[in-house]
């Protein structure tokens, strides 16, 4: 945010951020069977398709969104993380 890029741009390279941390970490966990109730594979589908459905909710809400209102959010929400990380 300090950079003043679009905020197209910002949630974007947060969700490919999160993205490969995710592609590293989930074959790890399959691999090292942290996972070992085999019943959750049995919720990916509807995990894929709750992902999905957050991604294009996301966008509606981002193109309806000004600018400063979303600049205010994201410092907000920052924010009140590095409060719980503090407290907690």
């Amino acid at each position: 945010m300090g950079f003043a890029l679009p905020k197209e741009v910002y949630v974007g390279t947060s969700a490919m951020i999160a993205f490969v941390i995710d592609l590293t970490r989930i074959p790890t966990y399959i691999a090292t069977w942290i996972v070992r109730d085999g019943s959750c594979y049995l919720l990916l589908p509807i995990l894929v398709a709750t992902a999905y459905l957050g991604v294009k909710t996301g966008t509606l809400l981002l193109q309806r969104i000004s600018r400063e209102k979303f600049r205010k959010f994201v410092f907000v929400a920052l924010f009140i993380v590095g409060l719980a990380l503090l407290i907690g």
